[in-house]
């Protein structure tokens, strides 16, 4: 039996529960990674989170993804700007919602050709909230609405100050959209682009703004980066291998 493991969900730079959740690393290695064949973690960063380095790592794919042609014509000279990301007030900090508030009032206080967007599961208070702002929003769409958004956008953002993975900024750059996150969880593993702080997110955002061959540019690198790195046969023959060597 192998056990999948995701991490825990609370970022671990968060110190006012440290004790807490290391109580629940030990209690997890004594009680369920001593009684399976192994464990698999979705990146490296999760295996050193879970204190478990006899991991196997296996990334997620990408290639589900339909994407568009890297010479496409783009059908507005504003550049889009958007994110996906769950809304709910119980996630809000480790996902940085207040960090995306305050990078999107900064963009719109800029001269900039710009139209920001925001997409997730949450409630009509969530909506109200960004379109106070000026952002367009999509709230609770089905899988299709979410495949066409990462694609019509220019630039996908991650203010999240943890993740395991990241499916979305991986969809994402897929579909040739630009991924940017902060250098932190696994992000360096799943985008080119990582980036310190929210400053300079901000800079890299306004010169694709100014520099539209910068902006191609990278949206390039982002789309050849994933389908090189990221394939489901990949990660289902790594899975199988595992599986066979524990017969």
């Amino acid at each position: 039996m192998w056990c999948w493991e995701h991490g825990d969900p609370n970022p671990e730079f968060f110190t006012q529960d440290r004790l807490e959740r290391k109580q629940i690393i030990e209690r997890k290695r004594h009680s369920i990674y001593e009684n399976v064949t192994g464990v698999i973690a979705i990146s490296d960063f999760i295996r050193r989170e879970i204190d478990c380095p006899e991991a196997k790592v296996i990334h997620n794919g990408c290639d589900h993804i339909e994407s568009r042609p890297m010479s496409y014509n783009r059908n507005t000279q504003l550049v889009r700007v958007g994110t996906l990301v769950r809304l709910g007030a119980g996630e809000a900090v480790y996902k940085g919602r207040p960090l995306l508030v305050q990078l999107y009032n900064n963009l719109l206080s800029r001269d900039l050709p710009i139209e920001l967007h925001v997409m997730g599961r949450g409630s009509e208070q969530d909506r109200k909230i960004f379109e106070s702002m000026g952002v367009k929003v999509h709230l609770n769409a089905s899988d299709q609405e979410r495949l066409e958004y990462l694609e019509n956008l220019d630039v996908f953002v991650s203010t999240s100050l943890w993740e395991g993975f990241n499916l979305p900024l991986i969809e994402a750059q897929a579909s040739g959209t630009v991924g940017l996150a902060f250098d932190v969880g696994a992000h360096p593993e799943v985008t080119p682009l990582v980036v310190r702080n929210q400053d300079d997110m901000m800079s890299l955002i306004e010169h694709y703004c100014r520099n539209q061959d910068v902006l191609q540019e990278h949206s390039g690198l982002c789309h050849r980066w994933v389908l090189k790195k990221f394939r489901w046969e990949s990660a289902a023959k790594s899975s199988l291998e595992l599986f066979m060597e524990s017969r």
